[in-house]
């Protein structure tokens, strides 16, 4: 493998999780507090992860998990997912490659739950990211493929970029050159026009990489200094220190260590300044690497640096990777035991088990070899010890790997269960989005039937040659208000099935009540002239309630369409607006003095199935007295109803006093 792959695959992290981080250090706490929408809160929760990526991992923990708990509270699973996306992206390049896949696989769950095409395609990429970082080229590929696929059913041209630059720069750390030039191809053609940003400058160094690797190095050395201008700019600052590295591996590739010295020098003075930890390990690490041969003392000196830099930061990748040159350069100086106690380490994070000690086994190792130098009888005596320690640690050994099996078998059946649980957990979600879908199809017809059929009535009416200009006038009016009201209608019906099938919640406000019943009124003007109606209603304009304003106009809509549909010709609806039935709610009354409810149907008026014909043989589904109920739940109310039969009804509808 050349310098420049190795190099590649130590910045391959800043690349796949910081391309677009700034170098200036916001305030991110004072942009989250006057944040205006979400979306807005979202962006700057993610660019403070990737910000303090490469600087403090403890304000990385700090702003991912307060992103998180924030949307989960504020039922926001899209924004949740993006935030979880991000500090997946973290977690990988920290090397906690579990966790990372599952917080991809958790965001991935929502993106296809919401059925939002750009995040899947973002998350099924990092997942093939994930399986580069472990070495697993081929799934890596196929997860990449896949992500670009969907990614040209969105037309998302910054994932298309980010989704070609990662799949050329696998090629790229395989050494398929001819691969990473196309999909490196394609990534530039996507990015002609783009504003300049880090990743696009990401994407340059790295066309500068592959000139390098095929042995172009004029080229290469060309792009790396146009893009050491292009990101002379603070706020490409990552990107510029990026160039900075490149050059100074392009110099020592040509043997010109010296000069190649002094770019990451230089590197390392605006890291150090800036306080970007991550860039500073990486650039130590390099120059450890150069002056290994020349100068062993500084070359420990610049990897022990690093080390500490890595350990702060919680990145067990750069921990390993330094460890392994530690070792190397031990073993080059002639000190074997400090190569082991490095190789040890290595060796205990990479498999990230804490319970083995190999610098205990080393002390060990030098204990007997120096026991074994004694005389006979001590050399016996400590022989038939190592015995029957050997002897005893065997059946301990064994002991322990039952006790492992029954673990796992526990293990493994605690998780067949969960499994079990998610996938009957599926199915009821399934089920449950059936359900909207069948729910939405039914509140369409019932509440867009009855203005639908008396539009061709009254231009039947319209048509008639007896009827006076004056009444013609009047019935265009009322099929332009008909019109004007099925739109919003339309509008509202189809707002609120969008709702339900992307699993938006209700979005409460303070609403006027009196201004919803007026309007509510003015619609039914013509349906209360049919039947010769009177409407008994007294203002309140103080009244103000918390609640999504689409479902108390639904409901105040269909309380009303109910007591025209059951009332008789020439009788009278009351409405009223209560404070007084209900401590800290407004109650809303509807009654009419039609037929009334028998008895043994009022437990079941809020149910589908009980709609019966009006006075007029008017029909219903029942439907529209399932969802006021359903509406008036979710947003913390209620709703019910008084009656005997001959005597009308009552309805009540009640919801909380806006604060």
């Amino acid at each position: 493998m050349s310098l420049f792959s190795k190099l590649l695959l130590l910045v391959t992290g800043l690349f796949f999780i910081g391309v677009d981080a700034r170098g200036q250090d916001p305030d991110f706490i004072r942009r989250l507090n006057t944040a205006r929408t979400d979306t807005i809160r979202a962006s700057i929760y993610r660019e403070a992860i990737r910000h303090y990526s490469r600087r403090n991992a403890d304000s990385v923990k700090y702003f991912g998990a307060l992103g998180i708990a924030y949307f989960r509270r504020h039922k926001e699973p899209l924004f949740e997912a993006m935030v979880m996306e991000q500090m997946a992206l973290i977690d990988d390049n920290q090397g906690r490659t579990n966790t990372a896949r599952e917080r991809t696989l958790y965001a991935l769950k929502i993106y296809r739950e919401l059925n939002y095409k750009p995040g899947i395609a973002s998350a099924v990429g990092n997942m093939g990211a994930l399986e580069a970082s472990t070495g697993k080229y081929e799934e890596a590929i196929k997860y990449m493929i896949e992500s670009l696929k969907l990614t040209d059913t969105t037309m998302d041209r910054d994932v298309a970029i980010t989704g070609y630059m990662n799949l050329a720069t696998v090629y790229l750390s395989i050494n398929d050159l001819p691969n990473a030039g196309k999909y490196f191809g394609l990534a530039t053609n996507a990015a002609k026009g783009h504003a300049i940003t880090d990743k696009i400058i990401s994407l340059y160094n790295l066309v500068g990489v592959l000139h390098a690797m095929k042995g172009d190095n004029v080229t290469a050395l060309k792009t790396f200094q146009q893009n050491m201008e292009l990101s002379a700019k603070h706020e490409f600052i990552n990107s510029h220190l990026e160039c900075i590295t490149y050059i100074g591996q392009y110099y020592l590739e040509n043997n010109q260590p010296e000069k190649a010295l002094g770019y990451l020098r230089n590197g390392l003075d605006i890291a150090t300044r800036e306080n970007i930890a991550e860039i500073r390990s990486n650039i130590l690490q390099q120059m450890g690497a150069i002056v290994a041969d020349s100068d062993p003392k500084l070359a420990e000196k610049y990897l022990s640096e690093a080390l500490a830099i890595a350990t702060s930061m919680g990145n067990k990748r750069v921990m390993m990777v330094i460890y392994e040159s530690l070792a190397t350069l031990h073993k080059k100086t002639g000190h074997y035991k400090e190569a082991l106690q490095a190789t040890e380490m290595q060796h205990r994070i990479s498999d990230s088990i804490m319970t083995t000690n190999k610098k205990a086994e080393i002390s060990g190792l030098l204990a007997t070899w120096e026991l074994e130098k004694s005389n006979d009888v001590l050399a016996d005596l400590e022989l038939n010890q190592v015995k029957h320690i050997a002897q005893r640690n065997f059946f301990g050994a064994v002991a322990i790997g039952v006790l492992l099996v029954l673990v796992i078998l526990i293990v493994f059946a605690r998780r067949m269960v969960l499994l079990n649980q998610k996938l009957k957990a599926h199915e009821t979600l399934l089920e449950q989005m059936n359900a909207m879908k069948d729910k939405l199809f039914s509140i369409i017809a019932h509440d867009m039937r009855g203005p639908v059929a008396r539009i061709p009535v009254i231009l039947d009416i319209y048509e008639d040659p007896d009827t006076p200009t004056e009444e013609k006038k009047y019935l265009m009016d009322s099929i332009r208000t008909h019109t004007h009201h099925l739109i919003d209608m339309l509008e509202k019906l189809l707002m609120w099935g969008q709702s339900l099938m992307k699993g938006v919640m209700l979005q409460q406000q303070s609403v006027s009540v009196d201004t919803c019943i007026r309007q509510d009124l003015s619609l039914s003007t013509l349906a209360l002239e049919e039947k010769n109606l009177t409407i008994d209603y007294l203002p309140d304009e103080t009244a103000r309630v918390a609640a999504d304003p689409m479902h108390l106009d639904f409901i105040v809509r269909n309380l009303l369409a109910n007591a025209i549909k059951y009332s008789q010709i020439g009788g009278t609806i009351t409405m009223r607006i209560h404070h007084d039935k209900k401590p800290g709610y407004v109650v809303v009354s509807v009654k009419d003095d039609g037929v009334g409810i028998p008895a043994n149907r009022l437990p079941m008026i809020f149910h589908p199935t009980s709609s019966t014909p009006g006075t007029q043989n008017e029909k219903g589904t029942g439907i529209g007295l399932m969802l006021c109920r359903e509406f008036a739940l979710l947003n913390g109310g209620e709703i019910w109803v008084e009656s005997e039969p001959g005597k009308g009804a009552t309805f009540y509808l009640a919801f909380k006093v806006a604060g």
